[in-house]
């Protein structure tokens, strides 16, 4: 029977040690690389270590203790004792470790603190009174035949120990809503098991501590538990990253509808207006350039409708037949000679978010060239740059000062009169246009301008590599 419990005691302790070694080793050298969260459950991770290291030592102790017992060769007599003190020691340590790792698991409450506390204590007295039975003789001696025998006050000691252990139980028991059934039966077992254990060991009369049995195979449970249950937490969080990503993608689409209607309704009133208006006046003067100029608007509107179908990126070229169409319209109403357009398009397989560009080339129009004496020329390039395409719009109107938009933007209040506010852009379509490059392109937005001097926006984009036709 001895030897039978001490092997099944050896295969625990190997085991209770391989499995702390191996989770130590998770925990300080591989943790931080290849687990991004686990310094959430780092400290309950290190006292189940801790509980599983300490089990190992004791069941690998007290097969040594047996086998070394009734040695007379001096060295086997010394490591005998040494044994027998740590068999004590290491029980206590990992009853220490045990309330500690379900503090760590548990929401504390005052009377889970006073047990822990109280387990603490017990812990530390029975330290003490094992180290000093060394030369009390109170808690264990050896005989003449260099055997083990209780001493006097074994009982007392093993009684408290047991209380120690219900305390550590009711500390669990008291914190059940907080732990699932699984990891509260196993918790338990930590106090169910030495119990059977010891009733089985003074019913067979066995030499051997088999409550060291009991407490590896809880211990070893307690670990696979915390594993099925730290896999199931990874695979919920994962769960829950998809969720999330799944509702930023539809709030993201969402977005980029309500931007396109918003720079939709946006345009229309004056826009439509001018147009309509410009059209009426041609029909009687010019018949020839009013049908161009109805042909021009049916294709404008017939773009947006596209358009407005779209809810991710459309291909540059798409973007700029629609600009082709509102510039056209806006020569017709300015006259060619005092509004002139450049295209420099050296990069065109690129994409965009739809009606993105085409707010930049109207700010352009309406604030810029269109209220400068004479007009003006707007500038279209497109250019790769470093495997980047930087897209410019440039025109040499009137300017403005970015900083009182940037104000503006951020809710400030811009030190000026309303006669001077209506002269110059508010900065909206500047604002929506950098955010729906930032947020779909993830694309670099500048504005450079200066009252007297025109304005010059640069839009840096990295293009997907099997859109990008350069």
């Amino acid at each position: 029977m001895v030897v039978y419990l001490s092997a099944v005691s050896c295969i625990l302790g190997f085991f209770c040690l391989i499995t702390g070694m191996l989770n130590m080793i998770l925990v300080y050298i591989l943790g931080p690389a290849r687990y991004p969260d686990w310094q959430e459950d780092k400290r309950e991770r290190l006292w189940l270590n801790r509980l599983l290291l300490s089990t190992g030592f004791l069941l690998l102790v007290d097969v040594g203790a047996r086998l070394l017992e009734g040695s007379f060769d001096p060295a086997g007599y010394r490591l005998f004792r040494f044994c027998a003190v740590m068999d004590h020691l290491l029980a206590f340590l990992s009853l220490f470790c045990y309330i500690s790792y379900v503090s760590e698991m548990v929401e504390m409450t005052p009377l889970s603190r006073l047990v822990r506390n109280t387990v603490y204590g017990i812990c530390g007295v029975l330290s003490l009174i094992t180290v000093s039975s060394l030369w009390t003789g109170f808690l264990f001696t050896f005989d003449s035949r260099h055997y083990y025998q209780e001493g006097p006050g074994f009982g007392y000691v093993v009684l408290l120990f047991l209380f120690a252990i219900l305390l550590s139980w009711l500390g669990v028991h008291e914190e059940r809503k907080t732990l699932n059934p699984d990891r509260r039966l196993v918790l338990s077992l930590y106090v169910i098991l030495p119990i059977l254990f010891m009733i089985q060991q003074k019913i067979c009369f066995v030499r051997m501590q088999t409550p060291n049995i009991g407490l590896g195979m809880a211990v070893l449970c307690q670990s696979i538990v915390w594993g099925i249950h730290r896999r199931q937490v990874i695979i919920e969080q994962q769960e829950e990253l998809i969720r999330q990503q799944e509702l930023l993608i539809r709030q993201e689409q969402e977005l980029a509808r309500m931007e396109i209607r918003s720079a939709v309704s946006q345009m229309r009133p004056h826009f439509v207006f001018n147009v309509l208006n410009t059209i009426y006046v041609l029909i009687d003067q010019d018949p020839e350039t009013a049908k161009t100029a109805v042909s021009s608007f049916s294709d404008y509107l017939r773009g947006l409708i596209s358009v407005m179908e779209t809810q991710h990126r459309i291909p540059f070229a798409q973007e700029l037949e629609y600009i082709q169409k509102y510039l056209e319209l806006e020569q017709i109403r300015y006259g060619e000679d005092e509004l002139k357009v450049v295209y420099d398009l050296q990069v065109m397989g690129f994409p965009v978010p739809p009606l993105s560009v085409q707010p930049l080339v109207e700010n352009a129009v309406k604030h810029g060239v269109g209220k400068k004496p004479g007009g003006g020329t707007i500038l279209i390039r497109t250019e790769a740059v470093d495997g980047k395409i930087r897209l410019t719009i440039h025109d040499d109107g009137v300017g403005f000062d970015p900083e009182t938009v940037l104000k503006e933007e951020r809710g400030e209040k811009a030190e000026e009169n309303t006669a001077e506010k209506t002269e110059r852009p508010t900065g909206i379509g500047l604002r929506n246009a950098r955010q729906r490059f930032r947020l779909v392109m993830n694309a670099d937005f500048q504005v450079e301008s200066a009252p007297g001097q025109g304005t010059t926006v640069t839009v840096t984009i990295t293009p997907p590599e099997k859109t990008a036709q350069l």
